[in-house]
């Protein structure tokens, strides 16, 4: 049986045959993108704000939803967002290029249409290199339309659009979760000499024994993930700051919100989420 790559690049062949030459595919780690902040040890992200334009060049064969990319390979995929209306497709790359200082991404027509471009100028754009599922992939190497994803929030897109390059290289997108603002303590005040006198018998006053935060009942549908922590402390105190809950996998802490019974309810969550610092939550289905 082949493999997914093979299946990929074998409707390719021709045309990088005449084109550039092959290069060895780059190892996605699995599970991205799975909502998490942190970057793994090892792990590169792609994830870029800048200017789509329209693809150059003869088209591959069966593929219409595809792009050109400066770093990725053929074989690879991206999410690509509209950051004027949200709008989030995943493309096939075909191809890759040098491409002119802010564009990211070089799109077929037919990407460019299910997002809404007009790429007779360039249109600002998010891009994440990410791995597909296996009906996704399927989609698009039967030359399918571009599978499209949940549009992106308004509260994203405004954090987004500020990022956009003022002609220079493409800006990339901070994917690490922001670090803990230190509260500073109160300067001591001077403490005065102490005058003799009979010692007070001291008392001790137990400490109270902390409670432990209480799991929602998982009565809903949709949950949101808002990250994955090497630190139990951080995440719990990520997620009481969240009004969330944590979900213990091994050495890692997922922090997550929910459940909710409709979907607005969780896009609201995912949001509050987002302008917390969490850009990369996403809603999910609960089991």
């Amino acid at each position: 049986m082949k493999s997914r790559a093979e299946l990929f690049l074998l409707p390719l062949a021709a045309f990088a045959l005449g084109g550039a030459a092959s290069q060895d595919m780059p190892v996605v780690p699995d599970g991205v993108p799975s909502g998490s902040s942190q970057v793994q040890p090892g792990e590169e992200r792609v994830d870029q704000v800048g200017y789509a334009r329209a693809h150059e060049g003869a088209a591959p064969p069966r593929i219409a939803a595809y792009a050109a990319h400066a770093t990725l390979n053929a074989g690879d995929f991206v999410e690509v967002t509209a950051l004027d209306s949200g709008k989030t497709i995943l493309v096939a790359v075909t191809e890759q290029a040098a491409l002119p200082a802010g564009t990211v991404v070089r799109l077929s027509p037919v990407a460019a249409s299910q997002l809404g471009l007009e790429l007779s100028k360039p249109a600002p754009v998010r891009v994440r290199a990410l791995a597909p599922t296996a009906q996704d992939e399927a989609a698009l190497v039967s030359g399918g339309a571009a599978p499209t994803r949940l549009d992106a929030p308004a509260a994203l897109l405004t954090g987004l659009r500020a990022m956009l390059p003022a002609g220079g290289a493409p800006v990339a997108v901070a994917t690490t979760a922001p670090a803990a603002i230190p509260t500073s303590s109160p300067a001591a005040s001077p403490t005065p000499a102490p005058k003799p006198s009979p010692s007070p018998v001291a008392t001790t006053t137990p400490t109270p024994r902390p409670t432990p935060a209480v799991q929602p009942a998982r009565t809903g549908r949709f949950v949101v993930q808002v990250g994955t922590f090497s630190s139990a402390a951080n995440a719990k105190s990520l997620a009481t700051r969240l009004g969330g809950f944590t979900d213990a996998s091994g050495a890692l802490t997922r922090v997550r919100m929910g459940p909710f019974v409709t979907r607005a309810d969780a896009d609201a969550a995912r949001t509050k989420a987002i302008v917390a610092g969490y850009r990369d939550a996403t809603v999910v289905r609960s089991n």
